[in-house]
């Protein structure tokens, strides 16, 4: 069985925010620190420059001491910890979680994509369990997503239920990739393909 989700060129502006499509420099959202592993969240409003202030130390304690060991540049998870995100519940609302389960979905793509120097044993029933999850967390209102959940379906194998999804996306935008999807379910595939 041939696990995965689509990982295409317009995939993260498809599926995500504009903002996170590969051409673009993302801000770093989550990160581990150095130190302790703590993974946690980077608040916006609190800018680089504040973590000597005082005040932000007493006020931020916890926090503070995490930020000073980051430094001015913070890293992206890698698939592991995104893993760890999730199972430890970081996320503070479901939006978050929604982040942090597309963002190991194309971690996941990225290794099947590579297949022997990435794809690790096990790579398969976490991708389909976060596929489940994600079904469940995203917005049914929303064509972006309702264009994801057709491919989440696909990739489980549940043509059915992706043709569903696939009716209400009517976006001119994204009507060349539901046409891609909706082909594939066609002939029963579920791999991972890359739209040119």
């Amino acid at each position: 069985m041939d696990p995965g989700l689509c990982q295409w060129d317009r995939s993260k502006v498809l599926f995500g925010r504009e903002d996170q499509a590969p051409y673009y420099a993302e801000m770093v959202r989550i990160t581990e620190c150095p130190n302790c592993n703590t993974i946690l969240w980077l608040d916006q409003e609190i800018k680089i420059d504040s973590f000597d202030d005082d005040e932000f130390k007493e006020e931020h304690l916890w926090k503070s001491e995490h930020y000073l060991g980051i430094g001015a540049w913070a890293d992206s998870l890698e698939k592991e910890g995104w893993i760890r995100a999730i199972q430890e519940r970081v996320f503070r609302n479901p939006m978050e979680e929604v982040y942090l389960r597309k963002k190991l979905l194309w971690k996941l793509n990225e290794a099947w994509l590579e297949k022997e120097e990435l794809w690790e044993e096990g790579d398969e029933v976490l991708l389909q369990e976060n596929a489940k999850s994600l079904i469940q967390a995203l917005d049914q209102t929303s064509q972006r997503d309702l264009l994801l959940m057709a491919e989440l379906y696909r990739n489980l194998g549940d043509f059915e239920a992706a043709l569903d999804a696939l009716d209400g996306v009517t976006d001119p935008w994204l009507l060349e990739s539901a046409y891609a999807i909706f082909k594939r379910c066609e002939r029963g595939e579920r791999e991972v393909f890359e739209m040119k």
